[in-house]
């Protein structure tokens, strides 16, 4: 690892080789503190590249415990990388039932608050969710109820061994990206929120050098890591065959902008609130902010447009569909066959 950390601090981009034998060092816990956190500082001052960011997801993927799902072709995950600061409510797991609602099969990846009010395991196990249940039931809940959730510290060993210097350093680093990358279901398909614009079109590269078939990556002018209510925001789509870049503007499609404080939470309760107001179809800021990235999740299912794919998310909404898959994922959690 020495080699490896002399490499990075003369902002030498690393192998794949330097790479495995890095992340073999912190799984085998051979790597000290002091190395790890070297490690992600230079990273981070390097900038990571498409190539170093594709081969740690293939390593966490490999060494995660796998939910044995059948068909992962058609399955799509919501996670995105959270960290924007911006506190708002559980917006890609309220869209994950308003996907699922809509007759597509979601493995929905997520963990507790980090530097959020109320992560997704936290507003999931509010509502009556268990996280705490095993591989093959999840797979049960996802063939069964179309959606299940993978909580992240059950499928990813690894990350425990790094979780302290990351914690101590308290920046942003290549762990925030490759936890969203590393489906433990092997999904094919996701819309994934990063915490930068600049890392939009990169994100979208290493999706499509891990095989997904399609995918969305955005990320907000306003700094939210979803599509936003209140800005525009960059967005890249991603096939197998390429990538290509737009900007997704909520105005041309019926709904006016918000300000970002009327999808914030300060707490969990107020997430709860927000959550329902949505689900259950109440006219709103919220409603709309899940409307619209629950519809990109939609479009990663087929070569449909984004008005298409909003008329499939409203009738899942509105016609409780979306409500009664939450209702469903409750009773399956917590019913083992």
């Amino acid at each position: 690892m020495i080699n490896v950390l002399s490499k990075l601090s003369r902002k030498e981009n690393l192998t794949k080789e330097d790479i495995r034998q890095t992340l073999e060092s912190i799984a085998s816990n051979q790597a000290t503190e002091a190395q790890m956190g070297a490690f992600i500082m230079g990273m981070r001052l390097k900038g990571e590249t498409i190539e170093e960011i594709t081969e740690i997801a293939k390593f966490f993927r490999e060494r995660a415990l796998k939910v044995p799902v059948d068909n992962q072709e058609e399955l799509l995950d919501t996670c995105g990388t959270g960290g924007d600061g911006k506190s708002t409510f559980n917006i890609s797991t309220a869209s994950a039932f308003v996907i699922a609602g809509a007759g597509f099969k979601v493995a929905k990846h997520g963990n507790k608050s980090i530097s959020s009010k109320c992560g997704s395991a936290d507003i999931l196990e509010r509502l009556g969710v268990n996280i705490n249940i095993s591989p093959n039931h999840i797979a049960r809940c996802i063939e069964e109820v179309g959606i299940g959730f993978i909580y992240a510290p059950f499928h990813h060993g690894v990350m425990k061994n790094i979780a302290k210097p990351r914690k101590e350093l308290g920046i942003k680093s290549v762990f925030n990206l490759v936890g969203p990358l590393s489906n433990p279901a092997g999904a094919k398909r996701q819309i994934m929120g990063v915490y930068d614009i600049s890392l939009v079109e990169k994100i979208a590269y290493v999706l499509k050098e891990l095989g997904n078939i399609k995918s969305f990556v955005f990320s907000s002018y306003d700094g939210m890591d979803e599509v936003s209510i209140s800005s525009k925001t960059l967005v890249a789509r991603q096939t197998k065959d390429n990538v290509d870049i737009f900007e997704f503007d909520p105005t041309e499609y019926g709904f006016s902008f918000k300000n970002i404080e009327d999808i914030q939470a300060k707490d969990i309760e107020e997430s709860l609130n927000l959550f329902n107001m949505a689900l259950s179809g109440k006219p709103s800021a919220a409603l709309d902010v899940v409307l619209i990235n629950a519809s990109f999740g939609i479009m990663a299912f087929g070569d449909i447009n984004f008005k298409e794919a909003l008329e499939t998310a409203k009738e899942s909404i509105f016609s409780k569909k979306a409500l009664n898959k939450l209702q469903s994922l409750v009773e399956c959690s917590n019913y083992n066959k």
